[in-house]
Protein backbone atom coordinates (compact mmCIF):
# COMPACT_ATOMS: atom_id res chain seq x y z
CA UNK A 1 0.00 0.00 0.00
CA UNK A 2 0.99 3.59 -0.45
CA UNK A 3 3.11 4.66 2.51
CA UNK A 4 1.81 7.66 4.42
CA UNK A 5 5.27 9.21 4.24
CA UNK A 6 5.08 9.19 0.45
CA UNK A 7 1.75 10.99 0.51
CA UNK A 8 3.08 13.53 3.00
CA UNK A 9 6.05 14.23 0.77
CA UNK A 10 3.82 14.70 -2.26
CA UNK A 11 1.58 17.07 -0.34
CA UNK A 12 4.41 19.17 1.03
CA UNK A 13 3.98 21.66 -1.79
CA UNK A 14 0.19 21.50 -2.01
CA UNK A 15 -1.63 24.81 -1.68
CA UNK A 16 -3.63 25.10 1.56
CA UNK A 17 -6.38 27.48 2.55
CA UNK A 18 -5.80 30.17 5.13
CA UNK A 19 -6.56 29.37 8.75
CA UNK A 20 -9.08 32.20 8.89
CA UNK A 21 -11.54 30.68 6.42
CA UNK A 22 -15.13 31.05 7.65
CA UNK A 23 -17.24 28.00 8.47
CA UNK A 24 -19.05 26.86 5.31
CA UNK A 25 -21.09 23.96 6.65
CA UNK A 26 -21.12 20.15 6.81
CA UNK A 27 -20.65 18.01 3.72
CA UNK A 28 -22.21 14.56 3.53
CA UNK A 29 -20.00 12.26 1.43
CA UNK A 30 -21.75 9.30 -0.15
CA UNK A 31 -19.50 6.30 -0.69
CA UNK A 32 -20.41 3.24 -2.71
CA UNK A 33 -20.09 -0.33 -1.50
CA UNK A 34 -17.93 -1.07 -4.53
CA UNK A 35 -14.46 -2.41 -3.75
CA UNK A 36 -11.78 -1.45 -4.40
CA UNK A 37 -13.03 2.06 -5.23
CA UNK A 38 -14.79 2.26 -1.87
CA UNK A 39 -14.34 -0.39 0.81
CA UNK A 40 -16.73 0.45 3.66
CA UNK A 41 -16.25 -2.81 5.59
CA UNK A 42 -14.08 -5.90 5.93
CA UNK A 43 -10.35 -6.44 6.43
CA UNK A 44 -9.43 -3.78 3.83
CA UNK A 45 -11.88 -1.20 5.17
CA UNK A 46 -11.15 2.39 4.07
CA UNK A 47 -8.26 1.33 1.82
CA UNK A 48 -10.18 1.95 -1.40
CA UNK A 49 -8.61 4.50 -3.72
CA UNK A 50 -11.58 6.86 -3.58
CA UNK A 51 -11.81 6.39 0.20
CA UNK A 52 -8.21 7.44 0.73
CA UNK A 53 -8.42 10.42 -1.61
CA UNK A 54 -11.60 11.75 -0.01
CA UNK A 55 -10.25 11.23 3.51
CA UNK A 56 -7.18 13.28 2.57
CA UNK A 57 -9.51 16.06 1.39
CA UNK A 58 -11.13 16.07 4.84
CA UNK A 59 -7.83 17.11 6.37
CA UNK A 60 -7.20 20.11 4.12
CA UNK A 61 -10.57 21.58 3.13
CA UNK A 62 -11.00 24.66 5.29
CA UNK A 63 -14.37 25.72 6.62
CA UNK A 64 -16.11 22.35 6.23
CA UNK A 65 -16.98 19.47 8.50
CA UNK A 66 -17.47 16.05 6.92
CA UNK A 67 -19.39 12.85 7.50
CA UNK A 68 -19.87 9.74 5.39
CA UNK A 69 -22.77 7.48 4.49
CA UNK A 70 -22.85 4.34 2.33
CA UNK A 71 -25.25 4.62 -0.62
CA UNK A 72 -26.00 3.10 -3.97
CA UNK A 73 -25.22 5.15 -7.06
CA UNK A 74 -28.92 5.85 -7.55
CA UNK A 75 -29.38 6.98 -3.96
CA UNK A 76 -26.28 9.17 -4.17
CA UNK A 77 -27.56 10.97 -7.25
CA UNK A 78 -30.98 11.42 -5.66
CA UNK A 79 -29.44 12.99 -2.55
CA UNK A 80 -27.21 15.28 -4.61
CA UNK A 81 -30.26 16.41 -6.61
CA UNK A 82 -32.52 16.98 -3.61
CA UNK A 83 -30.24 18.21 -0.80
CA UNK A 84 -27.70 21.06 -0.70
CA UNK A 85 -24.70 19.48 0.99
CA UNK A 86 -23.95 16.07 -0.58
CA UNK A 87 -20.77 15.07 -2.45
CA UNK A 88 -19.14 12.02 -4.01
CA UNK A 89 -15.51 11.49 -4.96
CA UNK A 90 -15.88 9.33 -8.06
CA UNK A 91 -18.58 10.39 -10.48
CA UNK A 92 -18.74 10.00 -14.25
CA UNK A 93 -19.94 13.07 -16.13
CA UNK A 94 -23.18 12.98 -18.09
CA UNK A 95 -25.28 15.83 -19.52
CA UNK A 96 -28.30 14.53 -17.61
CA UNK A 97 -26.47 14.64 -14.28
CA UNK A 98 -25.05 18.06 -15.11
CA UNK A 99 -28.50 19.52 -14.43
CA UNK A 100 -28.09 18.93 -10.68
CA UNK A 101 -24.44 17.95 -10.03
CA UNK A 102 -21.78 20.63 -9.68
CA UNK A 103 -18.68 18.88 -11.02
CA UNK A 104 -15.04 19.48 -10.25
CA UNK A 105 -12.43 19.60 -12.93
CA UNK A 106 -11.21 16.14 -13.97
CA UNK A 107 -9.80 14.43 -10.88
CA UNK A 108 -8.43 11.15 -12.24
CA UNK A 109 -9.09 8.59 -14.99
CA UNK A 110 -10.23 5.00 -14.52
CA UNK A 111 -9.52 2.01 -16.73
CA UNK A 112 -12.63 0.44 -18.35
CA UNK A 113 -13.35 -3.29 -18.54
CA UNK A 114 -10.46 -5.05 -20.24
CA UNK A 115 -9.54 -8.52 -21.37
CA UNK A 116 -7.60 -10.19 -18.57
CA UNK A 117 -5.18 -13.03 -19.23
CA UNK A 118 -2.64 -14.88 -17.12
CA UNK A 119 0.82 -13.67 -18.06
CA UNK A 120 1.92 -17.16 -19.03
CA UNK A 121 -0.93 -17.33 -21.57
CA UNK A 122 -0.67 -13.88 -23.15
CA UNK A 123 1.03 -15.22 -26.29
CA UNK A 124 -2.18 -17.10 -27.10
CA UNK A 125 -3.81 -13.75 -27.91
CA UNK A 126 -1.33 -12.92 -30.68
CA UNK A 127 -3.64 -13.94 -33.59
CA UNK A 128 -6.32 -11.53 -32.36
CA UNK A 129 -4.22 -8.43 -31.71
CA UNK A 130 -4.49 -5.34 -33.91
CA UNK A 131 -2.30 -2.31 -33.14
CA UNK A 132 -1.94 -3.23 -29.48
CA UNK A 133 -5.62 -4.01 -28.83
CA UNK A 134 -7.54 -7.24 -29.04
CA UNK A 135 -10.21 -7.67 -31.70
CA UNK A 136 -12.92 -9.09 -29.45
CA UNK A 137 -15.25 -10.02 -32.29
CA UNK A 138 -12.52 -12.07 -33.98
CA UNK A 139 -11.60 -13.69 -30.66
CA UNK A 140 -15.19 -14.68 -29.92
CA UNK A 141 -15.82 -16.00 -33.42
CA UNK A 142 -12.67 -18.15 -33.31
CA UNK A 143 -14.14 -20.13 -30.38
CA UNK A 144 -10.72 -21.34 -29.26
CA UNK A 145 -10.33 -19.69 -25.85
CA UNK A 146 -12.91 -19.69 -23.06
CA UNK A 147 -13.93 -16.19 -21.99
CA UNK A 148 -15.81 -15.24 -18.82
CA UNK A 149 -18.41 -12.46 -18.73
CA UNK A 150 -20.45 -11.38 -15.71
CA UNK A 151 -24.12 -11.92 -16.45
CA UNK A 152 -26.09 -8.66 -16.38
CA UNK A 153 -23.09 -6.32 -16.48
CA UNK A 154 -23.33 -3.43 -18.93
CA UNK A 155 -19.84 -3.41 -20.38
CA UNK A 156 -20.34 -0.70 -23.00
CA UNK A 157 -20.73 -0.90 -26.77
CA UNK A 158 -17.11 -1.88 -27.41
CA UNK A 159 -17.80 -5.16 -25.55
CA UNK A 160 -21.57 -5.58 -25.70
CA UNK A 161 -21.83 -5.34 -29.50
CA UNK A 162 -19.19 -8.01 -30.33
CA UNK A 163 -20.70 -10.15 -27.59
CA UNK A 164 -24.18 -9.85 -29.09
CA UNK A 165 -22.82 -10.60 -32.57
CA UNK A 166 -21.20 -13.79 -31.26
CA UNK A 167 -24.57 -15.18 -30.17
CA UNK A 168 -24.36 -18.42 -28.22
CA UNK A 169 -20.71 -19.04 -28.89
CA UNK A 170 -19.49 -22.17 -27.16
CA UNK A 171 -16.43 -20.44 -25.69
CA UNK A 172 -18.46 -17.86 -23.71
CA UNK A 173 -18.87 -18.58 -20.00
CA UNK A 174 -21.58 -16.59 -18.23
CA UNK A 175 -20.69 -15.95 -14.60
CA UNK A 176 -23.30 -15.51 -11.88
CA UNK A 177 -20.82 -13.58 -9.70
CA UNK A 178 -17.53 -11.89 -10.39
CA UNK A 179 -15.91 -13.66 -7.42
CA UNK A 180 -16.64 -17.07 -8.93
CA UNK A 181 -15.25 -15.87 -12.23
CA UNK A 182 -12.04 -14.54 -10.71
CA UNK A 183 -11.47 -17.83 -8.88
CA UNK A 184 -11.96 -19.81 -12.10
CA UNK A 185 -9.70 -17.42 -14.01
CA UNK A 186 -6.83 -17.53 -11.52
CA UNK A 187 -7.14 -21.32 -11.26
CA UNK A 188 -6.86 -21.66 -15.04
CA UNK A 189 -10.39 -22.96 -15.60
CA UNK A 190 -11.10 -19.86 -17.68
CA UNK A 191 -8.62 -18.75 -20.32
CA UNK A 192 -9.76 -15.12 -20.25
CA UNK A 193 -11.94 -12.81 -18.18
CA UNK A 194 -13.52 -9.49 -19.16
CA UNK A 195 -13.59 -7.30 -16.05
CA UNK A 196 -12.04 -4.29 -14.40
CA UNK A 197 -8.38 -5.08 -13.64
CA UNK A 198 -8.64 -3.60 -10.15
CA UNK A 199 -11.35 -6.13 -9.26
CA UNK A 200 -8.89 -8.98 -9.66
CA UNK A 201 -6.20 -7.14 -7.69
CA UNK A 202 -8.73 -6.61 -4.89
CA UNK A 203 -9.62 -10.30 -4.85
CA UNK A 204 -5.94 -11.21 -4.64
CA UNK A 205 -5.37 -8.97 -1.64
CA UNK A 206 -8.55 -10.08 0.09
CA UNK A 207 -7.79 -13.78 -0.39
CA UNK A 208 -4.00 -13.35 -0.07
CA UNK A 209 -3.33 -15.12 -3.35
CA UNK A 210 -1.02 -14.33 -6.22
CA UNK A 211 -2.59 -12.66 -9.26
CA UNK A 212 -0.11 -13.12 -12.09
CA UNK A 213 -2.27 -11.58 -14.80
CA UNK A 214 -2.07 -8.72 -17.25
CA UNK A 215 -4.80 -6.68 -18.91
CA UNK A 216 -5.15 -6.18 -22.64
CA UNK A 217 -7.14 -3.28 -24.13
CA UNK A 218 -10.15 -4.22 -26.23
CA UNK A 219 -10.61 -2.38 -29.51
CA UNK A 220 -12.70 0.72 -28.90
CA UNK A 221 -11.91 1.14 -25.20
CA UNK A 222 -11.73 4.65 -23.73
CA UNK A 223 -10.37 5.78 -20.39
CA UNK A 224 -13.12 7.04 -18.07
CA UNK A 225 -12.56 10.54 -16.71
CA UNK A 226 -13.69 10.85 -13.09
CA UNK A 227 -14.89 13.92 -11.22
CA UNK A 228 -15.76 14.95 -7.69
CA UNK A 229 -19.41 15.98 -7.69
CA UNK A 230 -21.43 17.96 -5.15
CA UNK A 231 -24.92 19.40 -4.90
CA UNK A 232 -25.41 22.34 -7.22
CA UNK A 233 -25.95 24.74 -4.32
CA UNK A 234 -23.93 27.53 -2.66
CA UNK A 235 -22.42 24.96 -0.28
CA UNK A 236 -21.61 22.52 -3.07
CA UNK A 237 -20.10 25.20 -5.28
CA UNK A 238 -17.87 26.45 -2.45
CA UNK A 239 -16.68 22.90 -1.83
CA UNK A 240 -15.90 22.29 -5.49
CA UNK A 241 -14.04 25.61 -5.75
CA UNK A 242 -11.68 24.42 -3.00
CA UNK A 243 -11.37 20.95 -4.49
CA UNK A 244 -10.45 22.36 -7.91
CA UNK A 245 -7.63 24.38 -6.35
CA UNK A 246 -6.39 21.31 -4.50
CA UNK A 247 -6.54 19.12 -7.61
CA UNK A 248 -4.43 21.53 -9.63
CA UNK A 249 -1.92 21.96 -6.83
CA UNK A 250 -1.07 18.30 -6.28
CA UNK A 251 -4.15 16.35 -5.32
CA UNK A 252 -4.63 14.89 -8.79
CA UNK A 253 -1.32 13.16 -8.13
CA UNK A 254 -2.55 11.96 -4.74
CA UNK A 255 -5.71 10.44 -6.22
CA UNK A 256 -3.70 8.92 -9.06
CA UNK A 257 -1.20 7.25 -6.75
CA UNK A 258 -3.96 5.65 -4.71
CA UNK A 259 -5.65 4.38 -7.87
CA UNK A 260 -2.50 3.04 -9.53
CA UNK A 261 -1.86 0.80 -6.53
CA UNK A 262 -4.88 -1.29 -7.55
CA UNK A 263 -3.88 -1.85 -11.18
CA UNK A 264 -1.71 -4.21 -13.17
CA UNK A 265 1.27 -2.71 -14.98
CA UNK A 266 -0.42 -2.51 -18.38
CA UNK A 267 -3.35 -0.56 -16.94
CA UNK A 268 -1.02 1.73 -15.00
CA UNK A 269 0.79 2.63 -18.22
CA UNK A 270 -2.51 3.35 -20.01
CA UNK A 271 -3.71 5.67 -17.25
CA UNK A 272 -0.41 7.54 -17.10
CA UNK A 273 -0.51 8.12 -20.86
CA UNK A 274 -4.05 9.44 -20.60
CA UNK A 275 -3.39 11.92 -17.78
CA UNK A 276 -0.04 13.09 -19.11
CA UNK A 277 -0.07 16.87 -19.10
CA UNK A 278 -2.88 17.27 -16.56
CA UNK A 279 -2.01 19.98 -14.07
CA UNK A 280 -1.31 18.70 -10.57
CA UNK A 281 -0.58 15.11 -11.56
CA UNK A 282 3.05 15.35 -10.51
CA UNK A 283 4.43 12.71 -12.92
Amino acid sequence: MLHRALVSALLAGVWLFSAGTAFCGELVWCRFDGPPMNIPSGPLKDEGYSDQFVHDLFGVMEGFEHREVVCTVARTLKLIAETPDVCNGSLVYSPERDRFVHYSKRAVAYVPNRLLVLKKNKKRLAPYMVDGSVDLRKLLMARKLTIGFVRGRAYGDYVDKPLADAGRSGNIRWLTTLTAGVRSFLAGRLDLLVAYPNEVVYFGRLEDVGVGFTSVPIQGEKMVDIYVGCSDSPTGRKAIAQINELLENGYRGVYLKYYLEWLDESSQEAVLRHVSGWKGVGF
